[in-house]
């Protein structure tokens, strides 16, 4: 297993200690998810700079790297949806998101068409890791200063709002400029 794999691995380790923090609800185990999150998202960049960089991009990370995302965005907001921290319908708005465009990923591919990933895609990716960063800080602060917690759910709101719509932009996007492929695959001759 090369360097960049066995990062992946490493992030997909710590989703269950993130999510243990989290329903602790105390300070220190906040704090603790905050700098989980925080080391997920540097292996995650770390990993694929990597990869590129050494020419060692394998086709079991070109499959662990993406879903080790999905495991670590999708788990998290859930638990975020469940504490009440974030209303459950942006977060089950997101999930479908990510699990629709992996769905006509793997139809694409079980036909050996390969469907490039677009910018506004990874993107999408760095505003759910900073909204998950954000409401993690936010709720680690709001045990020690209670005035955090008079603004901390709006702000996460309307920065969950921002990074829905901005998933959708990337999710019609990645199907506009796929739509040829998409389309031979949904609807062979």
């Amino acid at each position: 297993m090369n360097i960049p794999n066995k990062l992946t691995l490493i992030r997909f380790l710590m989703v269950p200690s993130i999510i243990t923090a989290l329903y602790m609800q105390t300070e220190g185990p906040a704090y603790i998810a905050l700098i989980l999150l925080i080391c997920a998202w540097l292996t995650d960049i770390l990993d694929g700079y990597l990869a590129k960089r050494n020419k060692s991009i394998t086709k079991r990370g070109a499959f662990f790297d993406p879903f080790v995302d999905k495991v670590l965005v999708s788990f998290v907001f859930i638990v975020l949806g469940d504490l009440k921290i974030m209303p459950m319908w942006l977060v089950l708005l997101m999930i479908f998101r990510d699990f629709a465009t992996q769905a006509i990923r793997n139809a694409a591919n079980s036909e050996g068409a390969i469907l490039k990933s677009e910018w506004s895609g990874k993107i999408k990716f760095g505003l759910q890791m900073i909204a998950l960063i954000f409401a993690v800080l936010l709720i680690a602060l709001s045990y020690t200063i209670e005035d955090v917690r008079k603004w901390m759910y709006p702000a996460i709101f309307w920065f969950m709002i921002i990074v829905v719509i901005w998933s959708y932009y990337a999710l019609f996007e990645f199907l506009y400029k796929n739509r040829r492929i998409i389309f031979g695959v949904l609807n062979p001759k």
